[in-house]
């Protein structure tokens, strides 16, 4: 476990911002720069905002697995009701089960072939992703009450704000707390201001952050992810010339 004090210290320990040869800290703290960050080239508050865009980034290059948080994998299904609405931290789906029985995914335009599929009611056998989106829709329609699980990949559950700075985290893993601080690092160095911009130190930064957890994910990555998760068979790109 880590916390979000102790990346920042190790951030500024990396970058030699400790607010230089300053008194001991106040009764209450562990540096004096937590109590006074005006000596301090990054201010305590825009680290944070550093801290929670790396372990988001992490998050998406890497895909944080869950199949145990309950707000995130268990949704309680009604009788009649085939569409039910995701967390938005999910990235993608990766298992979906109905009671204890794992569903197999479908699509939209494979259920067309039966015009009543949409009302169709019977014990769930497969889920669509692409009928609204940001949900999952069971096929059949559930005739009972029951409850869908979910196995996935998401975001952080929470983005941590300085006043929480003391609290344990655990996602990302320790092993990627070094990666936490590269990433602070590769957004510090974009700073636009002279005394922290540093297009070399950015880049190095950036670079290590990649080698770590991958490179940046585009929009249309996040998308064939999202489509590619749980198919039986997946396509790979061919390049051609």
């Amino acid at each position: 476990m880590y916390t979000l004090l102790q990346a920042i210290y190790e951030f500024r320990l990396a970058v030699d911002d400790l607010g230089g040869d300053l008194p001991d800290p106040p009764s209450g703290y562990s540096y004096f720069w937590e109590s006074d960050d005006s000596s301090a080239k990054w201010k305590n508050e825009e680290l944070t905002r550093f801290f929670n865009w790396s372990r988001n980034e992490i998050s998406i290059r890497l895909g944080t697995e869950d199949a145990t948080t309950t707000a995130i994998k268990t949704i309680a299904a009604t009788s009649g009701t085939r569409n039910y609405a995701l967390d938005s931290r999910i990235l993608t789906v990766s298992d979906v089960y109905w009671e204890y029985t794992r569903l197999t995914k479908s699509s939209r335009r494979q259920e067309d072939v039966d015009e009543d599929w949409r009302t169709t009611e019977n014990t769930p056998e497969r889920y669509v992703e692409d009928d609204i989106p940001g949900s999952i829709c069971l096929v059949p329609v559930p005739a009972a009450d029951g409850t869908i699980s979910l196995r996935v990949t998401r975001m952080p559950l929470a983005q941590i704000a300085w006043t929480d700075r003391t609290d344990d985290l655990t996602d990302p893993d320790d092993h990627l707390f070094l990666a936490l601080i590269e990433g602070m690092k590769s957004r510090a160095y974009r700073k636009k201001d002279t005394q922290t911009y540093n297009e070399q130190e950015f880049m190095k930064a950036d670079t290590e952050f990649a080698m770590l957890v991958g490179p940046p994910i585009s929009a249309a990555q996040r998308a064939a992810r999202k489509y590619n998760a749980n198919l039986m068979m997946r396509v790979r790109p061919v390049k051609y010339y």
